[in-house]
């Protein structure tokens, strides 16, 4: 997970200083890390949490850029991904934190 957590890293670092194409590129880059992981071990809510996180990055960054439907979808798919993992695993109340501001971001998504 080290390459991940790097770009993770760097990507919030770029979009903190308002390179949102960078940003962007790298949490992309990251996702596609994640997924193979989340793949390769579906139990770990680690893996889980990272990717979801990832997704609502991309989310934001995509909004930033005036991508609101793609933004919708991308935390839309992250909010599909901390659900199920909460179906599998019910007594891992930081997926529910997870999962609360996941919603925020879809319902400020939705409405705009």
């Amino acid at each position: 997970m080290h390459e991940s957590l790097t770009k993770l890293k760097l990507g919030d670092a770029s979009a903190a200083n308002g390179d949102i194409a960078s940003a962007l590129r790298l949490f992309r880059e990251a996702a596609e890390l994640l997924e193979q992981r989340a793949v390769a071990k579906p139990e770990s809510n680690a893996n889980v949490r990272a990717l979801a996180g990832c997704y609502v990055r991309i989310a934001t960054c995509l909004a930033a850029k005036g991508h609101r439907e793609e933004a919708f979808a991308s935390v839309q798919l992250a909010q599909s991904l901390v659900r199920k993992q909460i179906e599998r695993q019910p007594s891992d109340h930081l997926l529910e934190l997870d999962l609360a501001w996941i919603e925020i971001g879809v319902r400020k998504l939705a409405v705009a």
